[in-house]
Order: structure tokens, then C-alpha cells, then sequence
């Protein structure tokens, strides 16, 4: 397989190894074929990634993106390079029990298929399916229920058609899936608490709104990679919360200024407009914001976007408003 470059940075996820564990568990033993003992506690439940996240806001907080148009999903499972022979013969010998235990099926089943030498003098690594901890179950088994729990991959040995070997494009939708985005910071006028019957209401934002960015990126038994992730805010939309507005909804361009996003409603032409009173409760005004999402194979969000592969992302929030009628004046 070519050498695989870009990226640096290493740390731990936490995954859940339940359904990995049910389409394998680890197996094991040395080159003699003989089980191990049992450890006393039960094998952890927990498999570690080395795929790492640098995240770049200036929000103080935020939420998950969404995905506009919800049908988008991250990667499920993929393959990393784990150990390189040495090693992974001790992996598997760590949990060959025997008695016709999953772990010994699996050591058993490497064992015979490379004559117990696990690739040792050959140029490569052998790969451990990671499952995504974001992924649901049905995402699991849908995609990675039928593979194997390693592989080994080299130059001369390229992964089986199919496996998702970790590349940019899986580190992208692993960005995209832990990148969070501020909620829209509306500020209507009148304030959301005094709005009034035929009277259009105004929007602007508290501040601007600045680009946000996640790289995630492996650096690994010779593998080193990374993708940025590069969501941009781009348009505002509000809609009234009610059939009694006129107009119901509003869509505004978002303009670049002073180095931040922002919104003027003022000569839009659009300014939501209610035409009946809230009474004692009040409207949930939805305002949504759309962001729009590339990817660079780099370890920065200055690379040369990619625009093809993932959706645009939104975040919205409720704005509950109250509307009254303008009060006249008897003299």
C-alpha cells in the first residue's frame, strides 16, 4: 500500500467494544498454538483509537452539528494501524483461553492463515477495526457487522475491497461528526418580550460569528494523516412559530465584517410581521442558522477545501416571544 502521510497529534477515545466484541472477541496464543490462562477480571470493554481532535472556536460554548437535510451519517467503523507483528502475536496470545472460546476461534483463525509468523519481516502493520462511539447500533451492523477485527496491511498487501482503512476522508467525517457550533446570537427589536401586532421586527446579531474548525488525525506505526474540517456560517433563517405573521419566514445572507459574520435585516425587504397577539403566552420564534462545511486533507483549515463530500451543518434555537397590540392613546 503507498506510504500514508499528513497529520500529528495522538490520543485515546473511549470506545465501547460490545458490538466489535460480538463480530469478534480478541484471540490469542504464541506460535506453540497453547491457550493462556484466563485473566481473573473480564477483558475491558474499552478500545482505544489513536485518532486525535483539535478543535478552533471562539464561541465559549456550542452545540453537535447537524447535518442539513439529516441524511448524512459518520463513519461507523473503520481500520488503524495497531501493532506490528510481535506485538499482535502477543495481542492475540493475551486472550487465547481455549475451550472453543471467540478469542481462540480468532487466534486459531490468524494462526492458520499466516502459518503463525504474523507477517514478521514484511513491511506493513496489522490493522484493528475501531468502532465510532457515536454510531448507533443499526450504523454498526449495517457496515461493520461482516468484518474482520484486524487486517493486515502493507506495501505488497493491500487491505481486502471494502474495508474502510482510515484515510482523510474518514478523518473528515470523524471531524465533521465532533465539531460543535455556537447558537445563533439573535437579537431582535423590539426585544423578543415586547414585540407588537403589525410592526416588523428587526434582527441583527450580538457580535459576529467566526468560522469554526476540528482536525482529527492519526500519527501511527508509520502512518501519519490528518483532515481539517472548515464550517462557515452562511445564512440566517427565521421562521415566526405561528400562521398569524406575515411574512411567516426569513432568509438573510450573512456578510463578512471585520473579520466576522454578520446580519442586518434593515434593507432586506423581509422583517417578519405579526399580525395577532401572543395573549397570555407566547410564539416560539425559530431562528436556524446554515453553515457551510468543507474539508482539507491538512492538519490546518487554511488547506485548499474540499467541497463534495460532506453537507452543509445548521444549528437553530427557540426564541419564545411575547407580541402584544400597540396600544392607542385616548386624549
Amino acid at each position: 500500500m503507498p506510504a500514508l502521510k499528513q497529520a500529528r497529534g495522538l490520543a485515546v477515545l473511549t470506545l465501547s467494544a460490545a458490538c466489535v466484541l460480538a463480530t469478534a472477541v480478541p484471540a490469542s496464543a504464541g506460535r506453540d498454538n497453547q491457550p493462556s490462562k484466563p485473566p481473573k477480571e473480564s477483558p475491558s470493554d474499552e478500545i482505544g483509537s489513536q485518532v486525535s481532535f483539535t478543535y478552533r472556536s471562539s464561541a465559549k460554548s456550542g452545540k453537535p452539528m447537524a447535518p442539513a437535510g439529516g441524511n448524512w451519517s459518520p463513519p461507523a467503523c473503520w481500520f488503524e494501524p495497531k501493532y506490528n507483528p510481535k506485538d499482535f502475536e502477543k495481542e492475540l496470545a493475551s486472550h487465547n483461553y481455549g475451550g472453543g472460546s471467540a478469542g481462540t476461534d480468532i487466534h486459531n483463525e490468524y494462526f492458520e492463515e499466516t502459518d503463525g509468523e504474523y507477517h514478521q519481516g514484511d513491511k506493513g502493520a496489522w490493522y484493528k477495526l475501531v468502532k465510532n462511539p457515536n454510531a448507533s447500533y443499526e450504523e454498526y451492523g449495517s457496515r461493520c457487522r461482516t468484518l474482520r477485527l484486524y487486517e493486515w496491511v502493507g506495501p505488497a498487501d493491500p487491505p481486502p475491497p471494502g474495508s474502510p482503512v482510515i484515510t482523510p476522508e474518514i478523518l473528515a467525517g470523524l471531524a465533521y461528526n465532533r465539531t460543535e457550533l455556537p447558537t445563533p446570537p439573535v437579537k431582535l427589536s423590539p426585544d423578543p418580550g415586547r414585540l407588537k401586532v403589525n410592526l416588523p421586527t428587526k434582527v441583527a446579531f450580538e457580535g459576529g460569528l467566526d468560522r469554526v474548525s476540528v482536525t482529527a488525525s492519526i500519527d501511527a506505526m508509520g502512518v501519519d494523516l490528518a483532515a481539517t474540517t472548515v464550517a462557515t456560517p452562511k445564512q440566517l433563517r427565521l421562521e415566526a412559530g405561528t400562521e398569524f405573521a406575515d411574512p411567516q419566514t426569513c432568509t438573510y445572507d450573512l456578510v463578512k465584517s471585520g473579520g466576522t459574520y454578520t446580519v442586518d435585516s434593515g434593507d432586506s425587504g423581509c422583517l417578519l410581521t405579526y399580525r395577532k397577539s401572543s395573549g397570555n403566552g407566547t410564539y416560539d420564534l425559530n431562528a436556524s442558522i446554515t453553515w457551510d462545511v468543507t474539508w482539507n486533507p491538512t492538519a490546518g483549515p487554511d488547506g485548499a477545501p474540499v467541497h463534495d463530500d460532506l453537507p452543509d451543518g445548521e444549528t437553530e434555537n427557540d426564541i419564545p416571544v411575547t407580541v402584544k397590540e400597540i396600544q392607542s392613546v385616548n386624549r
